[in-house]
């Protein structure tokens, strides 16, 4: 027992650092078989009707021509995202819409819908008519309702493709298992306008949970694998690893089938909770992998050591779900993710922090606008994203504000619990970004945002 955890990392093996975790920072209704005839009738009638309605207006409007000659013709923009919506495309349960509408001289196309137990993905394109630059032309502001109630924890991803911007609008808030969704866009292109679209959604609920309750035990430290949820869009895993208090290592977990091929990591959340009483802490993990096509898994602990990442083998646990009876998911969490005319706590902490830092830095939001970190190079994102999960009283995560004017420098700011915010100074140098500086400025601590919010 000497020396324990020396010993117990230096026994495990080394592999590089996989470019596509980043994704997972970078930052989804469904058909079946059944209803392939009737669908097809209903997009043949309103591929007509908007054929009339876009000749109709292209021969009053010269301009409008022309805008709507560049509106693309309906691709698959969720697949472009991650495998978990390439593998739910590819299989029939994304939903096509083809809406178009014009506002301020502008198409926004509102491309495809999916919709399952994980999360909710909206699809669209947007012809870059001014031929406008990267920062320029990903800025846009939208929102996502239901009734008249906003949903929350929303969260927007968008990127330059040919002469196309197309992005996503995503959320895996807890909602209905149908509804009518509205996509508000308000500024496009730093115009204001108003692109509002009404999609009928209905929730895939072709996911099955396996409760699992595996655990290893390896010196201090103990892994814990509670369920596997199986759905046409992903693998989600609930873990946990338990380890000695004041451990400041950065850990992930890494997932495998049964060839031995790595799973693709889609997004996930952690926290780590001390536990004073037990002398430990303990990283609490919900996972998103790309779906698993077998029924064996093995899900391995591993730590990131100066750009190498060290898979902890003692603590690997291999589940086969055939084993196990899957379930259909239930919902037990209480209401939906919707909140009336309010925003969602995530927004409202994310504007507080950066009008906080404007404040205190004298700088003008109207010169600036908001972007995250995928903007940036792969180096200094993957920089940030290591950032974040070192400093474990992350709460409001890095957002990137870029002057408008140069496009070549801007601030990283994110704040942790105690109210410090961190701040990055940036700069665009030979098409790379670099860190020019960094400071700290004390602002209101997450408490007292917590309960300003509560009051509004």
């Amino acid at each position: 027992m000497d020396n324990e955890i020396h010993n117990f990392k230096r026994k495990v093996h080394a592999i590089p650092i996989p470019e596509d975790k980043l994704d997972t920072a970078i930052t989804k209704t469904i058909s079946t078989s059944r209803k392939k005839n009737r669908k097809l009738y209903y997009l043949i009638a309103t591929a007509a009707t908007l054929m009339i309605i876009l000749f109709s207006s292209a021969f009053v409007s010269p301009v409008m021509a022309k805008i709507l000659s560049q509106v693309p013709l309906i691709g698959s923009v969720l697949s472009y995202f991650d495998t978990g919506l390439e593998h739910a495309s590819n299989e029939g349960f994304v939903t096509k819409i083809g809406e178009t509408y014009v506002s301020q001289d502008i198409p926004v196309t509102i491309t495809e819908v999916y919709y399952d137990d994980f999360r909710l993905v909206v699809g669209y394109t947007i012809p870059n008519v001014d031929d406008l630059g990267v920062f320029e032309a990903l800025d846009t502001e939208v929102k996502l309702g239901i009734d008249n109630q906003t949903v929350t924890s929303m969260s927007s991803h968008s990127t330059l493709k040919g002469d196309q911007v197309i992005g996503t609008i995503e959320t895996t808030a807890t909602l209905p298992n149908s509804f009518a969704l509205d996509v508000s866009f308000s500024e496009i292109f730093h115009t204001k306008g108003d692109w509002n679209f009404r999609i009928p959604v209905t929730k895939n609920t072709n996911t099955l949970a396996y409760e699992v309750g595996k655990t290893k035990e390896a010196n201090n430290y103990k892994f814990e694998v509670f369920s596997i949820q199986l759905g046409p869009s992903g693998t989600k895993i609930h873990m946990e690893l338990d380890m000695p208090l004041g451990d400041d290592t950065a850990y992930d977990f890494l997932v495998y089938n049964h060839y031995g091929n790595r799973l693709e990591s889609i997004d996930y959340t952690k926290k780590i909770i001390p536990l004073l009483k037990f002398d430990k802490q303990v990283l609490k993990m919900n996972a998103l992998f790309e779906p698993l096509q077998d029924n064996l898994i093995t899900i391995v602990p591993v730590i990131d050591e100066k750009g190498t990442i060290i898979e902890l083998e003692e603590l690997a646990i291999e589940v086969d779900l055939s084993t196990i009876k899957g379930q259909e998911v239930s919902n037990k969490i209480m209401g939906f993710g919707l909140r009336e005319d309010k925003v969602d706590k995530k927004t409202y902490f994310m504007d507080y922090m950066v009008e906080e830092v404007a404040s205190e830095m004298g700088l003008q939001l109207g010169e600036y606008f908001k972007a995250e970190l995928p903007i940036f190079n792969l180096d200094l994102a993957m920089d940030f994203q290591k950032e974040q999960e070192i400093n474990n009283q992350t709460v409001v995560n890095p957002i990137v504000i870029i002057e408008k004017k140069s496009g070549e420098k801007g601030y990283v700011v994110y704040k942790t619990e105690d109210g410090v915010n961190h701040i990055f100074q940036v700069q665009l140098k030979d098409e790379n970004w670099i860190i020019e500086d960094s400071f700290t400025l004390q602002g209101k601590m997450i408490g007292d945002l917590e309960m300003s919010y509560n009051k509004e």
